[in-house]
């Protein structure tokens, strides 16, 4: 019988460290998109173009707060800006705006707490020959 006990408590364990595990998908609309198109290569938006993005998290169940990071590669990663939203079972869901960027390379960064849970680079690029 202790056996068994045991490994209903190891099966506990695991179960809730699935449960727990956060995860989602990013997707990104321009101003004239109905909606929001999951993009799995690095997307390119041009400089003066603003861009919608979400991150839509699966099987949330308890809320926290998501911390959102737009981070840009110069000779390391540098923080652009951060910011905080609140994410429930029932607003499963972070967004923000890409705009007045200038060129180069970024991502996206999501945690919750100190866990990462995903990011998502992009290229900002301008038609300017100059």
């Amino acid at each position: 019988m202790p056996r068994l006990a045991s490994l209903a408590v190891i099966l506990l364990c695991v179960a809730t460290l699935q449960c727990t595990k956060l995860e989602g998908e990013f997707g990104f609309k321009s101003p004239f998109d109905d909606h929001y198109k999951k993009i799995l290569k690095t997307p390119e938006f041009k400089a003066d173009e603003k861009r919608d993005w979400v991150f839509v998290f699966k099987n949330v169940s308890e809320s926290f707060d998501a911390g959102v990071f737009i981070m840009k590669k110069e000779i390391v990663w540098a923080e652009v800006t951060h910011y905080t939203q609140k994410v429930s079972r029932e607003g499963n869901v972070v967004y923000g705006t890409l705009e007045n960027l200038p060129e180069g390379r970024y991502k996206i960064v999501i945690t919750a707490g100190k866990d990462f849970i995903s990011e998502k680079e992009f290229i900002i690029y301008s038609d300017d020959d100059t």
